[in-house]
């Protein structure tokens, strides 16, 4: 061929080829957009209310009482005291809405979500990947916060970034102002007289505030020698339908013991013999029970996850009196769908059962244990993580939080770019 005739035929080559790739890529372009990427949120923040009641119960007079008389009118005072409440459990949740009303797409889409105090978990880590022209995406997003809680203006911020430096940001307010649940609102307060069956006392049913209540009661002598008369009064939480479960019980208890007292015999005479006072053995002091120490378990962790993440729950197990806890067990026990991913320094695993031993905790002390747990990707539904402690010298206590497991979203998918 003619060097005229191949020239011809390169330059018609080169033609067609640039037709071909500008027809490749004449679909939707993907590159840094001139309009800005739009972004909302929501935020829906819950709290914890938590009241302590303290119990005491006294008998005048008391103790030992010793007589003639054929009864014996004692008074009781029963004072049921609520504290101002302790506030906890603080927590987020909601969702970020994203938007992109330009002709491009945004490659790379990623969010966080901040919140001063907290820590925030966003569904799939934030990542939205590519967002094509006038679509939209949402992800929903959860923060808990430490147990200081938030400050006093707290907000959350949003900020989304993509590929080639571009950024969005939002703001939103937050006001914790009612709590969603209210633990230990409202006390019944019940006495059980001398082995009897408990009795509510007048205005015990829902108490809400502190009160003293005062009563009498008519003691019979026995014939001979001494009786008690034990009597225990009960307070224990009324659960709220709206509010939630309670978890305070309290009793106190004022024994008195009634002697009949035997009058010196008369002397053939009919005078009264002189009383001979004879040393007597000094009585044993009364054995004073060894107070007891009160514990407090809260459990923290997310509203959601998605099958198949990892979810953490905080434990934590303080003092609520001036007496130490000694040898406190603490244990937690995991829901059916969820499996230990990592598991704490010193914690026993037993089946489905953590357990683990704090020597000794003093007042206003507390200690935390983090569980890491698995979602299984199975799992479907609300699941319940319940944990309790007791300790040699404190009762029981007990809490749970509970966990939405969902799906995760399918991610969307970009235009296809046809030739």
């Amino acid at each position: 061929m003619p060097p005229t005739q191949r020239s011809a035929a390169t330059a018609a080559a080169s033609t067609v080829l640039a037709a071909t790739l500008a027809l490749a890529f004449a679909g939707t372009a993907i590159g840094k957009p001139t309009a800005p990427l739009a972004v909302d949120a929501t935020a829906h923040p819950t709290h914890t209310v938590t009241y302590d009641w303290s119990l005491t119960k006294t008998a005048q007079p008391g103790g030992m009482i010793s007589t003639t008389d054929n009864e014996t009118n004692v008074t009781y005072e029963v004072v049921a005291t609520r504290d101002g409440g302790t506030a906890s459990q603080w927590t987020l949740s909601g969702e970020v809405g994203l938007r992109n009303g330009a002709e491009y797409a945004f490659r790379e889409v990623v969010a966080r979500v901040i919140a001063d105090g907290a820590s925030c978990d966003v569904e799939d880590d934030g990542s939205v990947g590519t967002l094509p022209g006038g679509a939209s995406s949402t992800l929903s997003y959860t923060c808990t916060y430490d147990a200081a809680g938030p400050g006093e203006s707290p907000r959350v911020e949003v900020d989304v970034v993509w590929q080639g430096g571009g950024k969005a940001v939002t703001s939103v307010p937050v006001a914790f102002v009612k709590p969603q649940k209210i633990l230990n609102d409202a006390v019944d307060v019940t006495d059980a007289f001398d082995g009897g069956s408990p009795e509510l006392l007048d205005g015990g049913a829902g108490l809400t505030e502190s009160r003293t209540f005062t009563y009498d009661r008519t003691l019979a002598t026995p014939d001979a020698d001494c009786r008690a008369y034990p009597n225990t009064v009960h307070l224990e939480s009324v659960p709220s339908t709206k509010k939630g479960e309670g978890e305070e019980s309290e009793t106190a208890s004022a024994e008195v013991t009634v002697c009949r007292e035997t009058p010196p015999a008369p002397t053939s005479t009919g005078q009264i013999a002189p009383v001979q006072v004879a040393s007597a053995a000094p009585k044993p002091k009364a054995t004073r029970r060894a107070p007891r120490a009160r514990l407090r378990i809260a459990k923290r962790g997310p509203r959601r996850a998605r099958a198949g993440s990892l979810v953490r729950y905080r434990i934590t197990v303080s003092t609520r009196s001036k007496v130490a806890a000694r040898r406190v067990i603490v244990r937690d026990v995991l829901p059916s769908g969820l499996v230990l991913a990592t598991r704490a320094r010193g914690v026993r695993v037993e089946g489905r059962q953590l357990t683990w031993t704090v020597r000794g905790l003093n007042r206003k002390r507390s200690v935390s244990r983090v569980v890491t747990l698995r979602v299984l990707k199975s799992a479907r539904g609300t699941r319940c993580n319940r944990a309790d402690a007791i300790a040699r010298n404190a009762s029981r206590v007990r809490t749970r939080s509970c966990t939405r497991i969902v799906q995760p979203k399918s991610k969307p998918v970009s235009p296809a770019v046809l030739g």
